[in-house]
């Protein structure tokens, strides 16, 4: 039989064949491996597909939808945390690279944290060019570990950089059921997150082990 997994990884993407690979190989090798990775392609015009297809064929923790059309960006992030089997849940951005570390650690967090509905790094933002923007951690009062849930809130509407919990780990149960209320306008990633402040806690992790590839640097 199967094992069930404990994590599921939702990777939705279009057009993304020139950093998919790259993503793809960061996720594979995480030191924690009972997790399932469902991607959904969305209507690419690329070599994505082709891509996806060929992980899938070589990896039986890889599972793939093809989207005929393109859906929408919300609705296809939807798609994939529907499909989660795994008792936690993170998005995964086509463009972005994990340390191989990365699920074992935010795993550990939420079992020794059970009040917690999400958990974090600190993340290093990188220019498409490779030069690195910025370090994003939360020192000293900032650390959601010692926050209010008000506090955080608070602190979204601020605007601070902790809406990049939104790829975090979560509870898939309580992520499933926060994406209800998902607010499909500007800025929605950080509305939402202050949703999920208002409705659990966050934990940080101060190790960077995410690192997000951003837009190229102005010029």
């Amino acid at each position: 039989m199967k094992e069930t997994p404990l994590v599921s990884i939702g990777l939705p993407v279009y057009n993304g064949e020139r950093y998919l690979r790259r993503a793809l190989d960061s996720l594979l090798a995480q030191d924690y491996s009972n997790f399932q990775l469902l991607i959904s392609d969305n209507g690419s015009t690329d070599r994505t597909r082709e891509i996806c297809e060929e992980y899938a064929a070589r990896d039986s923790r890889v599972s793939l939808n093809l989207n005929d059309t393109n859906i929408g960006l919300v609705a296809n992030f939807q798609l994939v945390l529907e499909r989660a089997r795994g008792q936690y849940f993170m998005w995964a951005a086509h463009d972005d690279v994990w340390v191989n570390t990365f699920i074992g650690s935010m795993i550990q967090e939420l079992e020794t944290h059970p009040d917690a509905g999400v958990a974090m790094c600190a993340v290093q933002r990188v220019y498409e060019n490779g030069e690195t923007q910025d370090l994003v951690r939360y020192p000293g009062r900032a650390n959601p570990n010692t926050m209010t849930t008000f506090q955080l809130a608070l602190a979204l509407a601020e605007g601070s950089p902790h809406h990049l919990f939104i790829y975090g780990l979560f509870r898939t149960e309580f992520l499933q059921q926060a994406f209800v209320n998902f607010p499909r306008v500007i800025a929605s990633d950080r509305l939402m997150m202050i949703q999920v402040a208002l409705s659990t806690r966050f934990r940080f992790v101060d190790e960077i082990l995410h690192i997000r590839s951003i837009n190229n640097k102005p010029i």
